[in-house]
């Protein structure tokens, strides 16, 4: 199911800004695999920023209250968001995330 998605996400890009630090994430889906990178050149996709704490609670159970909550704005397609996270979280659930993800 993971590469799956990863497919599915092949050429995307989502950016996870966290707020009140210099800290910028680009995670681009490419030939079935997740890279996670610090810089990026052009527009992702998909764009997400909070709060060290907001980004924090979407790793959790209760995610959807996080992003009704407001503290998470989401921007671009917000289709490809959910996506990339339906795929860090098969990644987590496998215990399988280097065999997605490349340096």
């Amino acid at each position: 199911r993971a590469q799956a998605l990863a497919r599915q996400l092949d050429g995307r890009v989502m950016s996870l800004t966290v707020e009140g630090t210099p800290l910028a994430f680009f995670f681009r889906a490419e030939g079935g695999r997740l890279a996670i990178t610090s810089r990026h050149d052009g527009a992702a996709d998909a764009s997400l920023s909070g709060t060290p704490i907001a980004l924090l609670a979407l790793a959790g159970p209760k995610a959807e209250g996080a992003l009704r909550k407001g503290g998470v704005r989401i921007e671009g397609d917000a289709e490809v968001a959910q996506k990339f996270r339906d795929l860090l979280e098969q990644a987590r659930r496998t215990q399988t995330p280097r065999a997605l993800i490349v340096p």
